[in-house]
């Protein structure tokens, strides 16, 4: 569907962030016409969106998100109107902001050419001064020009500015609440932006970095509810930043590492630690600087919570490796945090990489001794020993772990089961599969078990039986084929007993949706006719009830 000048109804940043909302798959539009749009956004919550077109215009747009509450076009309606655009509009979002000020700024750029190229060389020099004086953009364009480094007066201004932007959107109490907070974050990156074009063009690196370094600490410091994820954004606006300067030749990597260690401390424990670590590991890979990364590791990790040991084990570990540490070292380091299981599994995935297969069997018995009171771990680890017995060709120990696995932990899908079919005799198979029906551990599966072995009338039987109204739908597809009017009288039952527990207009539509499915069955029309009819004299007082069954035509 071809919209005409619907961007326009947007700030560019609110823009940006309804086209990633689009390109992520979270809109479903629901129903679209020539007048009319309704569709969904998933966001913090599920959002529902309404467009009023009229002559292939927006007329009226609503969101019951707290953005759109406040009067604001949101970025809901933004993902919708660029899913509603998608056949026909594949621009990007920079082509479309282009295509809208490109005539404008044509002709802005054609008039100013012309009363430039009139003034006199004294009179530029005076504009110039003035627009310096009033624009601080155009004064750091100025002054930076052949410096190797800005002045202490220009710093002090960016965290004065900064400092401005925060209290403007703090409440009494130095809080940004969810409502400033997405508009917070964006008018720092643009700040971040702006401030930072002239560094990038004269090659202040380091210049460059402290104002990245400024912008994140501010925004890291501040209480704020980011539950729109705007902090994620600004986080990755930084990242981009960091990306380009610390590799540069211009850069002072010891003194940015520096700076990086501080913050990390700083941020200890927060989610800026995450944020701060991930740089480090991925942009400082100069062999001089492991030793610094990996002494600062060793701080972390002697004070580290359990949730955030092993992340940061296992990278100390990676960066023994990358700065060339004997595989003696390395192991003597993973026994200092043996206790815990994740440097256990390390060592066993190290084992199977080289093929030790015996030592990684001798390891995981180890290690259900050390985690006997843990049975998820125990579960992992008769897995494992299944796959290695496997890939060291001991078929009958293979054999034996798999069957100890399958009847001894619980089993969530079919594969372990399928490869113990497919590996016994097939007269020992009737027996086992009696144990499998009959073995705790195995009974979440009875049904794919009773499908599997083509055992459909047990199934069938037993479903209508089952007090469990969510079961059918499953095996639905697979039932009907056999037994469509059973199939057709149990969900009848199911549908019935659905509606009256039903209180809520959600609830009436679906259950009203699932009773059309019956259309497919024989006499399915006639059925569900006759069961809406039971409703409207059952429930004459349920209003939006009675409604979603004139709309289905019930």
């Amino acid at each position: 569907m071809k919209i005409a000048d619907w961007k326009k109804l947007f700030a560019p940043h609110i823009l940006f962030r309804g086209e990633e909302y689009y390109e992520s798959e979270l809109v479903e539009i629901e129903s679209i016409d020539e007048k009319f749009i309704e569709a969904s956004v998933e966001g913090t919550d599920t959002y529902s969106v309404e467009i009023v077109l009229k002559n292939g215009r927006v007329v009226r747009m609503d969101c019951d998100c707290p953005y759109a509450a406040d009067g604001n076009n949101c970025k809901h309606m933004a993902a919708v109107l660029f899913a509603a655009d998608e056949a026909e509009d594949s621009y990007s979002l920079s082509e479309c902001i282009i295509e809208q000020e490109s005539g404008k700024r044509e002709a802005e750029y054609s008039e100013i050419t012309q009363a430039v190229n009139a003034l006199s060389e004294e009179q530029l020099r005076a504009l110039l001064k003035e627009a310096a004086i009033k624009h601080s953009d155009v004064w750091d364009q100025i002054t930076l020009i052949g410096k190797t480094s800005v002045d202490p007066s220009v710093r002090n201004r960016w965290g004065a500015d900064l400092r401005e932007i925060t209290r403007s959107a703090s409440d009494r109490h130095g809080f940004i609440d969810y409502y400033h907070a997405d508009d917070y974050t964006t008018e720092l990156c643009d700040y971040l932006h702006e401030a930072i074009a002239p560094l990038m063009e004269n090659r202040l690196v380091m210049d460059a970095f402290d104002l990245v370094g400024m912008v994140f600490s501010e925004a890291l410091s501040q209480e704020m509810d980011d539950s729109d994820g705007g902090l994620g954004y600004l986080v990755s606006v930084c990242d981009e930043y960091w990306e380009d300067l610390i590799p540069s030749p211009e850069a002072d990597q010891a003194k940015m590492l520096d700076w990086f260690k501080a913050e990390i401390r700083r941020f200890s424990g927060d989610v800026g630690e995450d944020f701060l670590w991930q740089v480090v590991f991925e942009y400082f890979t100069e062999p001089d600087l492991l030793t610094n990364i990996i002494s600062l590791l060793d701080e972390r990790i002697k004070n580290a919570h359990d949730y955030a040991l092993e992340r940061l084990v296992k990278q100390r570990v990676a960066l023994m490796l990358q700065a060339g540490a004997a595989p003696a070292e390395v192991a003597a380091y993973r026994r200092q945090f043996w206790k815990y299981p994740f440097i256990r599994k390390q060592e066993l995935n190290s084992l199977e990489a080289e093929s030790r297969w015996q030592e990684a069997l001798e390891l995981l018995r180890e290690c259900e001794k050390l985690d006997a009171d843990d049975r998820y771990l125990l579960s992992e680890y008769s897995a494992r020993r299944i796959r290695i017995l496997k890939q060291s060709g001991q078929e009958e120990a293979w054999l034996g772990a798999l069957k100890q696995h399958v009847f001894g932990f619980p089993q969530r899908e079919m594969t372990y089961i399928s490869e113990l079919k497919e590996a016994v005799p097939a007269d020992q198979w009737p027996e086992l599969l009696q144990q499998l029906f009959q073995n705790e551990n195995t009974k979440g599966l009875r049904r794919e078990l009773q499908l599997s072995e083509g055992m459909l009338d047990e199934m069938m039987e037993e479903l209508e039986k089952s007090r469990n109204p969510y079961e059918l739908g499953k095996y639905e597809k697979v039932l009907r084929k056999v037994y469509p009017e059973r199939v057709r009288d149990l969900m009848l039952k199911q549908l019935d007993c659905q509606m009256r527990q039903a209180s809520e207009r959600s609830a009436y539509a679906k259950t009203v949706q699932d009773l059309k499915r019956l259309y497919g069955y024989p006499e399915g029309r006639k059925k569900a006719a006759e069961l809406a009819a039971a409703w409207r004299r059952d429930f004459p007082r349920r209003s939006a009830m009675l409604d979603e069954l004139k709309k289905a035509k019930l």
